[in-house]
């Protein structure tokens, strides 16, 4: 495996893997002067030379990173049809990858409000108010996202208790099943 291949492959996993603060400090490869990109990573010279020929990835990270959902969305499209598709391991994977990395944004964004309009998260991520109310209607059904969307006035509530409350439910369900399989 090529050099540059690797650091293609770390910085894809860490950017789906690491929540945002781990971004920063173990995936973000650049540091931005000016609005342009000044390739030198924070510590390693060796990754500072594979950046430059996978600048997709690193505006993908710092999209994210920084909140930069309309460019981070761009980036993410050049990224499934640079790296993912053409690359036989990870074709398989693309569209997971692709799903993954909306929701992740999706969340992020939510994460810092209890409602939003629909019309800024369309405005947000620079897509249609139809592919919005799509994509988010698919991760809302599915129990990926904790929110609802209100068609009338056009808000998405997200529900924080519902979201903090998974991990409980989840750990009573166990213990219960525990009791149950152990006869107590």
């Amino acid at each position: 495996m090529e050099y540059d291949d690797f650091v293609a492959l770390t910085v894809l996993a860490g950017a789906m893997g690491c929540d945002r603060k781990d971004i920063k400090e173990k995936v973000s490869p650049l540091l931005w002067v000016h609005g342009q990109a000044n390739f030198q990573i924070l510590n390693s010279s060796e990754v500072n030379g594979a950046i430059s020929s996978i600048p997709h990835l690193a505006s993908l990270t710092e999209s994210l990173f920084k909140s930069n959902y309309a460019q981070f969305f761009r980036s993410l499209a050049e990224v499934e049809q640079q790296y993912l598709i053409p690359n036989p391991l990870l074709a398989p994977h693309a569209r997971f990858y692709v799903r993954e990395m909306r929701v992740k944004a999706y969340s992020q964004l939510l994460e810092s409000y209890s409602s939003l309009t629909l019309e800024r998260m369309c405005r947000s991520f620079d897509v249609s108010e139809s592919f919005m109310d799509q994509d988010l209607s698919k991760f809302i059904a599915s129990g990926r996202l904790s929110c609802t969307i209100d068609k009338v006035s056009g808000v998405v509530a997200t529900n924080k208790l519902a979201s903090k409350n998974k991990g409980v439910v989840y750990e009573q369900v166990l213990k219960q099943g525990d009791i149950l399989l152990s006869g107590e």
